[in-house]
């Protein structure tokens, strides 16, 4: 068998590996009903992943920089929201961003002037 042989051999079973072990819904088992299920539980074997590949486990740690910006915003903002970064209006955020302050040890200028 020539090399070049041997090499399509082995990424085509790592390819087809990969596909069944992502694509459990499709290959196996797994009963997902929706399209939200699925992005669920892609999401969560993307984390197994990265834990077993010892990749830094934050949400927005792996979210490729190469990205068109729109679209890596869309999924940052995915990211935030699945781990509870996510608010209905403005006064939402600021409070975050102020208990993130108080919480260096600083106060923000709109404590300031409430006081």
């Amino acid at each position: 068998m020539s090399k070049e042989c041997s090499i399509s051999i082995k990424l085509s079973t790592r390819l087809a590996t990969s596909l069944e072990r992502r694509h459990p819904h499709v290959f196996g088992d797994a009963k997902i009903a929706t399209a939200r299920e699925q992005n669920v539980a892609w999401e969560k074997h993307k984390q197994k992943e990265r834990t077993e590949r010892g990749v830094a486990a934050g949400a927005l740690d792996d979210v490729p920089i190469g990205l068109p910006a729109l679209t890596r915003a869309a999924k940052l903002g995915k990211r935030a929201s699945s781990v509870g970064f996510d608010w209905p209006n403005l006064d939402g955020v600021l409070e975050k961003v102020e208990e993130e302050i108080a919480n260096c040890g600083m106060r923000s200028n709109r404590n300031r002037e409430r006081t």
